[in-house]
């Protein structure tokens, strides 16, 4: 499988949050389970952009400064095409390979309440 770099990076999220990993040989193998090859270079590149840091323990997230205002409005400014919202739906159109970015910039507010899927930035909402 040839996964997106957002597809990518959010497994490797997800697996991060999920279990203890102590090596990037580790985390491959388990990304491999999931039909997703990766180089050393491409893993090291994506723990370092979604913010995790080894700790004694294993892979872990390293503390964030809080989002401001700008940060969205840049993301929004840089990714964003066009917007439509239907009856409790709301379709983002991104720029090619961005709607993981927007997408993360949307979860750190907690704007709203639903779910976002990154594919394509489909975001489902209670309203």
């Amino acid at each position: 499988m040839n996964a997106t770099r957002g597809h990518r990076q959010q497994r490797i999220a997800d697996l991060i949050r999920r279990q203890a990993i102590t090596s990037q040989h580790e985390l491959r193998k388990l990304l491999r389970q999931d039909g997703i090859r990766v180089t050393q270079a491409m893993l090291s590149r994506d723990l370092r952009e979604i913010g995790a840091v080894k700790s004694p323990r294993g892979y872990r997230f390293a503390e964030q400064p809080p989002p401001t205002p700008e940060d969205l409005a840049r993301s929004v400014r840089t990714y964003l095409l066009s917007l439509m919202r239907g009856e409790g739906l709301v379709v983002v159109r991104t720029r090619p390979g961005h709607s993981h970015s927007l997408a993360l910039e949307i979860y750190k507010r907690e704007i709203g309440q639903g779910n976002i899927d990154t594919t394509g930035l489909l975001w489902t909402t209670s309203n």
